[in-house]
Formats: structure tokens, C-alpha cells, sequence
């Protein structure tokens, strides 16, 4: 289940203004350690500070544009905070734009943190925008120097002892499945795996949904030779499912990562129809959970670029779920 599940009893994207509304205005929800409100939007190095402690501790949900936030109770300041007064909107901004402003101070590089954006009707200046983030497998995380985490529903700079627990719940792998763009083969797709993570991956698997109109027609028997993936249902190619399974003794090591296989090459890409394509994947390995992911790319006239990577989910049952869709 995801933070936005928990919060707003829906998924991220199908999250409306009226949910918003209804959690602040009419609900009048507390902040607390995995809900953080924001009324302005020209305060991103503190923003950073509350997406950096949420992914130190359980993750949460913080939202920018929401009404002034004030002390339920003045008197005793324990209660917490809800928001008072009109929404003080931000104007529409492109989501790679904001992701920039918000992650760009954090180190190491945060996975599973994902924006969306609503509007008041269609005024595209009175926007609300939602940071979903989960819980981080490769802590601790700093912005500016400095470690966070949440306590008692506020930000707070992260103790000694804490960091060093936190560094030592990093030591594991953390992979991701990246699209990659030769500078000299701008039109050709490769698929590499990486590792974020301090922990060596090992026996590794990895099963992806491939866009139809990017699955070129030759691959090397069983995946042999520089295409290493098995198609998975060849009584069904319209599913489009390889699998990647790493060979014995075969590990990415820390921030290193392994082409698994080329997916495409410059004799396919005069068939492609310019537009946007998404790849679902699933990554399994050692000492790791398991990770769903999607990554979106855009196919020009003349070359190919990565829109947007993320962490869809770890959450076991989403795992499965999705798992059961593939066959």
C-alpha cells in the first residue's frame, strides 16, 4: 500500500482536487509524520528537507499550495497543525521541472519519490501539487549537509546515532531498470540495470514489458549473443514479456550497473511512431525487495530520451498483482 493509498484512499494519479479539499477543508487532517502541508512555493531548499526526512524514516505525503498551515490548538501545540483559509495555489509548472527543484539537492539520488498535480477546475494558476515518497532502501539521505527525519509531526535534523543506524539499513542493493542512449547511436535502445544501492546484487531476474511498436524483429536464439533476454510468451508475442535471469556468479556491484540486452538498433528505428512509450518492469535479486518499476521515454524524428524513471511500488501485494497481469 501506498503512502497516497493510506492518505487519500486512492492512488497517486487518480488523486482529484476535491480529494485535496476534502482531506484539508472538510476533514481538517493533522499534519504528522507522514503528512507535511506547504503553503508557499518559493521555499525548495525546505522542501528538500521534508522529502529528504521522509524517506530517512517511513516515507509520506507532502503537499505545496495548501491553506496556511496554523496550530490546531494554540494553547497546547502537541494537537498538531491543520490548514486555515483559502488555498494559496502555485501557477502550472512542468512536472520534470519541479522534480528538478525539489530532488536536485538530495544526495545520494532519491528513487520513489513521484509528483502529482491538480488543479481548481482549469486555471492553470490555481494548482496543487502531491509528493508521494516512500520509504528510502538506500538511506540515509542530506540535503545542504544536512540528515533529517521526521519526529513528533515536524522536521528535524537527524541525531549521530540515528545516521549511523541509517547507514547501516543502506547496505543492501537497490536496482533499477534504465533505458540507455548511446551519444553515438541516438537511435538505438539498450537496457542496462543499475545499482544504487551499497550491497552487491546478486541472482538477479528481471522481467519487462516492452512497448509494442519498440520490440525489434530479430533477437538471438534464447537470447544468446548481446540480446540476452528470453522472450517469455512466444505464443503470444503481442504481450511484448522478456526476462533477463543474471548468470551464475554474474553481481553488479555498487553504483556500477550491466547491460542486460539491446532492444533496438538504427535499421528499426525508421518503423517507430514518434510519441511517448512506458516500460513496466520487476526486478528481483539477493538481499533485496522486490521493485516495480516504469520508466517513459519519448522517440523523436531523429533520436530517443528518457522522460521519466520511477519506483511504482515494493509493496509485496502490488508485486503480485502485477505479476498475475503479465501472463
Amino acid at each position: 500500500m501506498t503512502r497516497s493509498d493510506v492518505v487519500f484512499g486512492r492512488s497517486l494519479e487518480s488523486v482529484t482536487f476535491a480529494d485535496v479539499e476534502r482531506l484539508i477543508i472538510k476533514n481538517k487532517t493533522v499534519e504528522s509524520n507522514a503528512l507535511e502541508y506547504k503553503s508557499g512555493f518559493d521555499k525548495f531548499g525546505e522542501y528538500a528537507e521534508d522529502i529528504v526526512a521522509f524517506l530517512n524514516v517511513d516515507g509520506g505525503i507532502l503537499i505545496l499550495g495548501t491553506p496556511k498551515e496554523a496550530y490546531l490548538d494554540p494553547h497546547n501545540k502537541a494537537k498538531g497543525k491543520v490548514c486555515t483559509g483559502p488555498f494559496r495555489y502555485h501557477p502550472y509548472c512542468a512536472k520534470d521541472w519541479l522534480r528538478n527543484q525539489l530532488l536536485g539537492a538530495i544526495e545520494p539520488l532519491p528513487l520513489g519519490v513521484r509528483i502529482h498535480t491538480v488543479k481548481d477546475g482549469d486555471d492553470d494558476k490555481k494548482c496543487v501539487s502531491i509528493v508521494e515518497v516512500e520509504k528510502s532502501e538506500n538511506p540515509p539521505h542530506q540535503t545542504k549537509g544536512t540528515y533529517y527525519i521526521r519526529l513528533d509531526g515536524e522536521t528535524r535534523r537527524a541525531p549521530h546515532g540515528i545516521v549511523e543506524a541509517l547507514f547501516q539499513r543502506r547496505r543492501r542493493p537497490v536496482l533499477e531498470l534504465v533505458p540507455e542512449f548511446i551519444p553515438k547511436e541516438p537511435t538505438s535502445l539498450y537496457l542496462v540495470v543499475r545499482n544504487r544501492g551499497t550491497g552487491v546484487a546478486k541472482s538477479m531476474s528481471i522481467v519487462v514489458r516492452v512497448p509494442k511498436d519498440l520490440r525489434a524483429s530479430r533477437y538471438g536464439p534464447n537470447g544468446s549473443g548481446p540480446r540476452r533476454m528470453v522472450l517469455l510468451t512466444p505464443h503470444n508475442v503481442s504481450l511484448g514479456l522478456f526476462r533477463f535471469d543474471a548468470a551464475a556468479g554474474e553481481v553488479v556491484h555498487p553504483y556500477s550497473e550491466l547491460r542486460i540486452g539491446q532492444l533496438f538498433g538504427p535499421e528499426d528505428f525508421t518503423s517507430v511512431i514518434p510519441g511517448d512509450y512506458a516500460f513496466d518492469y520487476v526486478v528481483f535479486a539477493e538481499d533485496m525487495k522486490a521493485v516495480r518499476g516504469r520508466c517513459v521515454i519519448t522517440v523523436t524524428d531523429e533520436a530517443m530520451r528518457i522522460v521519466s524513471q520511477d519506483v511504482v511500488s515494493e509493496d509485496d501485494s502490488h508485486i503480485l498483482a502485477f505479476m498475475s497481469t503479465l501472463t
